[in-house]
């Protein structure tokens, strides 16, 4: 009978365990992500088989799956399926230590981390720290994170890859605003675009890098490999092409282009430059009374010649076409003399001139004795001075042509140099090489060449004419080993060839540019310095050198555009070989169409640069030309920003903050999460990956120690836990939904009225016992 009562005062007490776990239960049935638990009952030991009441084996928690219920509240998520949110209660002094739940009513604290509603911090694999040196590339060094500067989005994907998930995203300053038109008088030739042309071009680029962004999410772990453009060159024999009416035209892909002859006359300029001074003096002309007052010139040829003359120390010329007569020669010669204000404005100047047709003579009379040589040079050229301008003019129109009519292209004069003075010039060969030139003989050569600015696109150059009223002849087309094929490419290659296409399209290499006016002082006996001033971002300083430019015979004259040129590249006048490879490291000087043009190597086309030409005799500070000078591209600034989660790294706090991150200036945007736990920002456009929440699993998740506040604590019985890159194994997760709980007021109801009637039972044994006892008692008395 006293083993009775202990029995039932055992039922009692497992009994009332139940009825406590019954009304945990019921209290925590509007609890987030809670778990409802079970009490597991067990008999006792035995004595002669006779039991001795019950007791406790395990109150365990039962990992079923909630009802979800969307929120739309954006940071709340729920796990649908087996796992906990890690989470972690990091204090001031560093120490932390981890929690896991099903509860998923988060948020962002203070710090811009996400976090549980107690403000412990919720882990996962964690955005890694930009490298402005590999992360970030900018055409502004001083720019590495997105503004509001950058208000055009050119393109941005999420890639997974195996291990890692990165966020690839590029965005430009307004461009819009900042494309200029390239100057004509300038760059003629030269790939020429107007305003709406490098605008086409930009978006064409767009267009690709968005493909090609597209193909590196479907394919991200493929092979890679480097895009190349097509380069195709073709030439026009200019044999029918001699007036008004006729035309040239080329049919790319389908689309013709065709430019009409244009007519212009040759300057002087232009003529001295057909000259073929290296030839030496032809002898077609003699000279006769140097040191008299009467100089006489007789010419003994009449071709296509340069006729001249130095009286006094002064030149005189004039240059004749093919079919000039001896009258036109004669007439030439006189006109330059009296319309030469040196000769005419001199103390000795010309008093009289007599002319001979039938002789060929011209005698020139002075006040007293003058002196005076002949030279007689070749023309580069054996047509008409004008009709070599016009076919020029032309050639030069359909590259420009071309340019601005088909986005994506463009065009130029080329020469090969090492064939251009031999006897297969007139021909495309293997060996040939091509120069963008725009030296007026090179450009009478008639030879084109056509680049796709898209790397790895290709194009077909379907027919190229000249025409004239009544015959059509074909044009040559580079099909030789000598051309350059497109190569599509692949993978991460070709997006980093689009993006360089795209940059410069954007940005475009600076350029300088001194007119012929604006150097009108070059001449013997005039110095000048050229300074220059760049920033280098690798370096992280700015570059400055000056160039001497010696103007005296000591140092060499420097007369013209080309001696300029050539001083330049030297490093100065005379030759400064520290300097010259100083300036070769960032810098290229040409004439282009008789101007001095200075710009950026094409491996620094986005470094910005200052030069300071000083003519140091008359202390003149000659400016560059406000309307050539600009960016060869749009003029804005390109940036692109590759952010990216290491899934194999160790977890930590998620940042939620963009301006933390170093992505942009603004902290903001919409929060998002994915299935698979990716976090995403949304500001301007983009869907920036900054983190992944991790799913923990455990091999026995009913051994996790429920400690408070939705959180459970790791045992020894529950194991260490498991996470798998991608969250691959584990349960997904519902964004702006919540996980509600799992216990059951119906259920925990009637599991008190049954708990309730057996503890009334066992307290009945318990009763029972006593009476039985006070009877026993009772029997003694």
């Amino acid at each position: 009978m006293i083993g009775a009562l202990w029995t039932g005062i055992s039922g009692l007490s497992s009994q009332q365990t139940a009825l406590d776990n019954e009304s945990n239960n019921i209290a925590n049935v509007n609890t987030i992500g809670y778990k409802s638990s079970r009490i597991s009952f067990a008999d006792q030991m035995y004595q002669d088989r006779i039991g001795k009441g019950s007791k406790i084996l395990d109150a365990e928690k039962l990992y079923v799956q909630g009802n979800l219920k969307l929120t739309g509240v954006n940071y709340d998520m729920a796990l649908s399926g087996d796992g906990f949110f890690t989470v972690k209660n990091k204090t001031q002094g560093g120490t932390s230590e981890s929690f896991y739940t099903r509860a998923g009513n988060f948020r962002m604290g203070d710090n811009g981390t996400l976090q549980d509603a107690a403000g412990n911090e919720v882990q996962g694999w964690a955005m890694r720290p930009l490298d402005t040196e590999t992360d970030v590339i900018s055409t502004n060094p001083n720019a590495t994170l997105f503004t509001d500067d950058y208000s055009e989005l050119l393109g941005s994907r999420i890639i997974r890859h195996d291990t890692y998930v990165e966020t690839i995203t590029a965005k430009a300053t307004d461009y819009v605003t900042t494309t200029r038109a390239d100057a004509s008088d300038a760059f003629s030739g030269t790939g020429l675009k107007n305003k709406a042309a490098k605008l086409n071009d930009i978006e064409v680029l767009k267009k690709e890098y968005t493909r090609r962004l597209q193909d590196l999410k479907n394919t991200p772990d493929g092979p890679s490999a480097t895009s190349i453009s097509q380069k195709s060159q073709i030439r026009f024999e200019g044999d029918i092409l001699r007036g008004e009416g006729h035309q040239i035209s080329i049919t790319i892909d389908g689309t013709k282009i065709a430019q009409k002859f244009i007519s212009t006359n040759a300057t002087d300029d232009f003529i001295t430059s057909l000259v073929d001074f290296a030839g030496g003096d032809t002898g077609n002309s003699v000279v006769a009374g140097s040191g008299t007052t009467t100089i006489t010139n007789t010419i003994t040829a009449a071709n296509n010649t340069r006729y001249s003359m130095t009286i006094d120390g002064t030149e005189v010329h004039y240059d004749s076409d093919t079919d000039a007569t001896m009258q036109e020669i004669l007439d030439g010669l006189e006109n330059a003399i009296n319309t030469n204000e040196t000769l005419t404005s001199s103390t000795n100047p010309p008093t009289g001139i007599t002319k001979n047709n039938g002789t060929g003579t011209i005698a020139v009379t002075f006040g007293s004795n003058a002196t005076a040589t002949e030279a007689t040079y070749a023309s580069s050229v054996t047509e008409d001075y004008d009709l070599v301008a016009s076919k020029i003019a032309t050639y030069k129109a359909l590259a420009d042509e071309i340019s601005f009519r088909i986005p994506g292209m463009v065009a130029y004069n080329v020469i090969d140099p090492v064939t251009a003075t031999a006897v297969d010039q007139g021909k495309f060969e293997e060996k040939d090489t091509f120069n963008a030139t725009t030296n007026p003989l090179d450009v009478y050569k008639g030879m084109i060449e056509i680049k796709s600015l898209i790397p790895g696109q290709d194009f077909i150059i379907n027919s190229v004419q000249e025409m004239s009223s009544s015959t059509t002849v074909s044009g040559e087309v580079n099909d030789t080993l000598s051309r350059t094929k497109a190569q599509s490419g692949t993978g991460v290659g070709a997006l980093e060839s689009i993006q360089d296409a795209l940059a410069r399209a954007i940005t475009g290499n600076q350029r300088n540019v001194y007119a012929p006016a604006d150097l009108a002082t070059l001449g013997t006996g005039i110095d000048h310095t050229l300074d220059f001033s760049i920033y280098d971002p690798t370096l992280k300083k700015n570059i400055e050198f000056s160039l001497t430019l010696d103007g005296t015979s000591g140092g060499g004259d420097i007369t013209n555009v080309d001696e300029m040129v050539a001083a330049i590249q030297n490093g100065g006048n005379p030759t400064d070989t520290p300097k010259q490879v100083q300036f070769n490291n960032y810098f290229k000087v040409e004439n282009v169409n008789g101007n001095l043009v200075i710009s950026t190597k094409d491996s620094k086309y986005d470094l910005e640069f200052s030069t300071t030409l000083t003519d140091t005799v008359n202390s003149i500070v000659k400016d560059k030309n406000a309307d050539y000078s600009g960016r060869k591209g749009a003029g804005a600034e390109f940036l692109e920003i590759t952010n990216t989660i290491e899934q194999t790294s160790t977890q930590n706090s998620l940042q939620l903050k963009l301006d933390a991150l170093n992505i942009s200036n603004s902290p903001f945007g919409e929060f998002n999460i994915d299935q698979s736990g990716l976090i995403t920002m949304k500001q301007g456009g983009v869907d920036f990956a900054i983190g992944q929440v991790s799913i923990a699993l455990f091999n026995n998740q009913r051994g996790l120690l429920p400690s408070g506040d939705n959180l459970l604590a790791k045992t020894n019985e529950s194991g260490d836990p498991i996470y798998n890159t991608n969250n691959s194994k584990t349960a997904k997760i519902e964004g702006k939904t919540l996980e509600l709980s799992t216990a059951d007021l119906s259920e925990s109801l009637v599991n008190l009225m049954v708990f309730q009637r057996a503890f009334e039972a066992n307290a009945k044994s318990i009763t029972t016992s006593d009476q039985l006892l006070n009877t026993l008692i009772n029997l003694k008395r």
